[in-house]
């Protein structure tokens, strides 16, 4: 497999990643009582985003530099714990994970926007949704709206990502 293919690849599983996103934004599943079906939508997606993470790196390596490299470890410490029901002591591991990927996409965005590779637009929709989404995961009037807001400028973002990645 060519690079480009593969970057090619990780445009349609960030696509296909921030679809399932959006679906979890407008579509209401009773978690508890469907949780071993939809476990593994969740899992699929973590793996989905992984490519199109490496695809977002790969695709910016040079421009990146030290920066990207860190941004990209940080994310993949973050899917670690993205679907973790562990607590590190207050905070839940989503909430960890939240932290990591927002620390993770202000370095993508810082390189993104300085690379050039993807249109200005994405990394802007990155910042949005650190804006938005993060507040959401520890302010609990805030939640619904600021997660949801979130998820919806992070698949945006991702979306663009893709799109970008796919046409090169």
């Amino acid at each position: 497999m060519t690079i480009s293919n593969f970057l090619q690849f990780c445009g349609v599983a960030s696509v296909l990643a921030a679809i399932i996103a959006l679906l979890s934004v407008f579509v209401s599943v009773n978690m508890k009582k469907y949780f071993s079906q939809i476990i593994w939508v969740l899992y699929a997606n973590t793996f989905l985003f992984l490519f199109a993470f490496m695809g977002i790196y790969l695709a910016q390596i040079e421009e990146g530099g030290l920066l990207g490299t860190i941004g990209f470890v940080i994310v993949v410490l973050g899917v670690s714990f993205a679907n973790s029901e562990r607590k590190f002591g207050n905070v839940a591991g989503y909430q960890l994970a939240t932290l990591l990927f927002s620390v993770a996409f202000i370095i993508f965005g810082i390189v993104s926007w300085g690379g050039g590779f993807f249109p200005r637009w994405v990394p802007l929709a990155w910042f949005m949704a650190i804006l938005f989404g993060l507040p959401g995961q520890f302010i609990k009037p805030y939640e619904a709206l600021g997660d949801r807001l979130g998820v919806i400028f992070f698949a945006v973002g991702m979306i663009g990502a893709g799109y970008t990645l796919f046409v090169g």
